[in-house]
């Protein structure tokens, strides 16, 4: 039930008007002159003669009759519809196509007047007070200032020449970009320009920071090389040598600007006879198996270990279920559609060109772009063996020769070839589930303090050193032994 207010009256006589619904006359009292100007007005409705002064919105002069808003009769809904067309609020910061946005002062400011308006003013009745009420801009300072230091933070930049933009793999040549001028904000100069547009109403317009810009000229072409490099060989296998050479077209020359994620099964996609792929050995759930892109996870850990060495961040990788004969154990990347992937950040500060091939049984990957670690620095892995198939793959950074820091990376667990059941033929090895590995992700483990001894001598892996220059071939670690050893020498 609304809810209404009127001048003080018997309020027999006025119980009397509201339930006859008409204006019939009341007998005559001293206040029957009273109650013939009673008007009823909703509590959230100002009845009183009372006006709002709005010209901070419009910069008209103060009290001018075109600014000048007769509230009575209005809800605030009303009113707050009246004056949001009024004005409308864009004021913020612009450099180049980008925009900072301020938050709009001014409705927070109207709303609360309204709360005064509306406490003082509404359910009133027509007859008594007239009053004026003035909208005044609320202080914009402190959104100024704090606007014009993100402005500084976002866009200070040093000139620079052009970073690489492209690579043709018919010639084998990289494209750079155009330089790129550098900017320095003036933070008081661009406070000083906000509050301007704001004391001027000019609400409608992002306002262009205020700095001084640095003129830049050339390429980085110098600076960039090849900052991480690995090799791996492949078997005789001709079905799996042309998988691996398809996935390996698949990824070279791809550009990764920084900041940005690779994921192998994204790029390469799904691994399919229409592209070419053909069926070879692979592991599915404890088996050997023919799986149509069967060996493409030798792109994968080759590419995974010129990463690690340029100093990149892997994302996403995990150890193969059995132990790989291409590569020492834990330095391998399995990959399948469906399953497992492989992923990695460019965490450099330019964009950086993947290149991998395969020619002639040996698999190459190389990361181009500009060095992420010191002079003199690289980083690459030390895989030791814990026995029982586990092996413990540790960074090590050495500084000119010299190691500077050796901590865990990741632990590998896999399972004894000897458990591995021999391949099945082509028409019956369609698994129903993707192939490749079912083992969890790694994650960085360490050892116990105290073990009991192995049922096999721990030893140090052989080691295959990233180079820092072009890539060099790598020897394959041991063959495996035990049922199914031929097919698993060319599974994924």
């Amino acid at each position: 039930m609304k809810k209404f207010t009127a001048a003080i009256v018997p309020a027999v006589l006025l119980t009397a008007a509201l339930l006859s619904g008409c204006s019939q006359k009341t007998p005559a009292t001293e206040n029957t002159g009273a109650a013939k100007s009673i008007q009823l007005v909703e509590e959230g409705t100002i009845g009183t003669d009372t006006y709002l002064d709005y010209s901070a919105l419009t910069g008209a002069e103060k009290g001018a009759e075109s600014a000048r808003l007769s509230l009575k009769g209005k809800t605030r809904k009303e009113v707050l519809s009246t004056l949001s067309a009024v004005y409308t609020w864009n004021l913020g910061l612009s450099y180049g196509e980008e925009t900072i946005a301020i938050d709009d002062p001014i409705k927070p400011a109207v709303e609360k007047l309204l709360d005064t308006v509306i406490s003082s003013e509404g359910g009133k009745t027509s007859s008594g007070t007239t009053a004026d009420y003035v909208l005044e801009l609320p202080d914009f300072t402190d959104a100024a200032k704090k606007a014009a230091a993100e402005a500084g933070e976002k866009w200070n930049k040093a000139a620079e020449p052009g970073v690489l933009t492209g690579y043709d793999a018919a010639t084998g040549k990289f494209s750079f970009g155009d330089p790129v001028p550098g900017f320095t904000v003036d933070t008081d100069g661009t406070q000083k320009a906000l509050m301007s547009a704001y004391a001027n109403h000019a609400f409608n317009q992002a306002v262009d920071a205020v700095g001084s810009a640095e003129a830049a000229s050339g390429t980085m072409e110098a600076q960039y090389r090849i900052i991480g490099s690995y090799t791996t060989k492949t078997t005789a296998n001709a079905t799996r040598n042309k998988n691996v050479a398809l996935a390996s077209a698949a990824i070279n020359g791809m550009i990764l600007q920084p900041g940005e994620e690779f994921s192998f099964n994204d790029r390469v996609g799904e691994r399919t006879t229409a592209k070419g792929y053909g069926k070879a050995a692979a592991y599915q759930n404890g088996e050997v198996v023919q799986e149509t892109g069967g060996g493409v996870c030798q792109v994968s850990t080759t590419l995974y270990n010129a990463v690690f060495s340029a100093g990149l961040t892997t994302t996403l990788r995990q150890s193969h279920t059995f132990e790989p004969s291409y590569v020492t154990p834990g330095r391998d990347a399995t990959v399948s559609w469906g399953g497992p992937n492989y992923k990695f950040v460019n965490s450099s500060d330019y964009p950086i060109c993947i290149l991998e091939s395969y020619s002639n049984r040996t698999v190459t990957a190389q990361i181009y772009g500009v060095p992420v670690l010191a002079d003199g620095v690289t980083q690459d892995m030390e895989c030791v063996n814990r026995g029982n198939r586990v092996w413990d793959v540790y960074k090590v950074v050495s500084r000119n020769g010299q190691v500077t820091e050796r901590t865990l990376d990741h632990t590998a667990r896999y399972k004894s070839h000897d458990t591995a059941k021999p391949a099945k033929p082509a028409e019956t090895a369609a698994p129903a589930k993707p192939a490749e590995s079912t083992a969890p992700a790694q994650v960085p483990e360490t050892p116990p303090p105290t073990q009991a001894p192995e049922t096999e001598p721990q030893t140090k892996a052989p080691e295959t050193k990233a180079p820092s220059g072009p890539a060099s071939d790598t020897a394959p670690a041991a063959e495996p032994k035990g049922p199914g050893a031929e097919a698993a020498q060319s599974a994924s």
